[in-house]
């Protein structure tokens, strides 16, 4: 939780010097251990014929759901997946108007 801690105080700084401080530590470590603890909401985006990534998602979300004492199939008020539809791995680049809805919503909802 250390981790996610540091890159929310630095996100506050500003996205530069996040980048540059919180980069080197992400590479290294896993952050798996870290999702049951996560409290910051978390919009998990991933392409619809993507499926290494969208089975990625699922156990994500499952993981993050975990720790809030819930179960992905019933509903989560903080977490979010969402499925790009008709696109692969670069979701942001084949079909990034639907990614924009999908923001706009999740950020509206915070």
């Amino acid at each position: 939780m250390k981790i996610l801690t540091t890159l929310v105080e630095n996100l506050k700084m500003g996205f530069n010097s996040s980048a540059v401080i919180i980069k080197p530590v992400i590479m290294n470590q896993s952050l798996w251990e870290d999702l049951p603890n996560c409290q910051v909401p978390l919009l998990i985006v991933h392409g619809e014929m993507d499926m290494k990534f969208k089975k990625i998602a699922e156990a994500m979300m499952n993981t993050l759901c975990s720790g809030l004492g819930s179960k992905h199939e019933e509903g989560n008020d903080i977490h979010e997946v969402f499925e790009v539809p008709k696109c692969g791995h670069a979701a942001h680049l084949e079909n990034p108007l639907p990614i924009i809805d999908a923001l706009r919503q999740f950020m509206t909802r915070l």
